[in-house]
């Protein structure tokens, strides 16, 4: 049901989170590993019900004592039972609207009043309203926004002393560097469990430019905004409502502008056009995102160093719509001699 998708999705989400803050965090705790409990210590039994203590018991057997290879198996084929005897499940069609999309409803409709273009109201409605209902790309998009929000949380609630950056450099990184997630947004963009339907694509009127910009601005309200706005939230919430105000607006249209950006490069085909199993994977992913990261990276201190107060905030944030306004036009005229070519 739609209720257990929406809980599957935070569950993924929470756990990503928490590999992240376990590697960054974990890594000056190294040193007391060693003096850790191992498997088969009387003093520590509970590790016992821990499932990679299971696949553990084989290389930790000490000499001279049967080797625990039963235990893997064991887990192994009660995984694969469990999978099998689990029914399928049903396919319902979502119903009324999706709570996220109740929350940004004034911002969609200031949108659609101020930003939006009259040719782009269509393909913007499509992907605003049918992209987030995709089931397979709510599972392998949304839980990856976990990580700059980890991230986010290891700066602000980890110690002072964690290296030579400070609280407030962290906060700008991450403000800044938060859009290295869209490549795998945008991979998704053309999946669709009804991707039988891309006929519609094809036979309307609306012109390549006009979808690519209308796609866009769907995922810049539908995704960035929230993403931006829980960083915001923690960062407003750790006392640092100064910095946030100052570097998050300007953070989110660095996001925009690297999701223009990377729309040609990383969408493969029309949007909702394709089915998941089908979505194009091969790219040169380290390029991708070690190009973004670094520049992002530099756009982030010098931001911290430069945005010392609300007029330089202020004056930084108009020069990033003076891009994001230069993009567009850019754009649209770059869609209008290549679009992406159906398959």
């Amino acid at each position: 049901s739609g209720r257990a998708e929406t809980l599957l999705i935070g569950f993924q989400t929470v756990l990503v989170m928490g590999v992240v803050v376990g590697l960054v965090s974990g890594m000056r705790h190294v040193p007391e590993l060693a003096r850790m409990p191992t498997i088969g210590d009387e003093h520590a039994p509970f590790l016992w019900f821990f499932p990679p203590a299971w696949f553990a018991a084989p290389l930790a057997t000490a000499e001279g004592e049967p080797a625990r290879l039963w235990l893997p198996l064991i887990a192994t084929l009660g995984a694969v039972l469990l999978l099998v005897s689990i029914p399928a499940p049903r396919s319902r069609p979502p119903r009324g609207e999706l709570w996220m999309a109740f929350l940004l409803r004034p911002i969609r409709s200031l949108a659609t009043r101020l930003w939006l273009r009259k040719d782009e109201r269509a393909p913007f409605d499509l992907v605003y309203d049918a992209l987030p209902r995709e089931r397979e790309v709510g599972l392998r998009t949304y839980p990856m926004i976990g990580i700059p929000v980890a991230f986010l949380a290891v700066a602000v609630f980890g110690p002072e002393d964690s290296g030579n950056l400070g609280r407030d450099d962290l906060l700008a990184l991450l403000f800044f560097t938060a859009g290295i997630y869209l490549p795998i947004l945008l991979t998704h963009v053309p999946a669709s469990d009804s991707a039988e339907a891309r006929w519609l694509h094809e036979t309307s009127p609306v012109e390549p430019s006009a979808m690519v910009g209308g796609t866009i601005k769907a995922l810049a309200i539908r995704y960035l905004i929230p993403l931006y706005a829980a960083l915001a939230f923690i960062g407003v919430l750790t006392g640092e409502a100064r910095l946030t105000l100052m570097l998050a607006p300007s953070g989110a249209l660095a996001s925009l502008f690297i999701l223009r950006s990377l729309y040609p490069v990383c969408v493969a085909d029309l949007p909702l056009s394709v089915r998941p199993k089908d979505v194009r994977t091969d790219l040169d992913w380290i390029s991708i995102l070690g190009g973004a990261a670094i520049g992002l990276t530099l756009i982030a201190f010098l931001s911290r160093r430069f945005l010392t107060t609300p007029t330089s905030a202020l004056l930084a944030f108009a020069f990033l719509v003076a891009v994001e306004l230069t993009a567009e036009r850019k754009l649209r005229k770059s869609s209008h001699q290549a679009a992406p070519e159906p398959r």
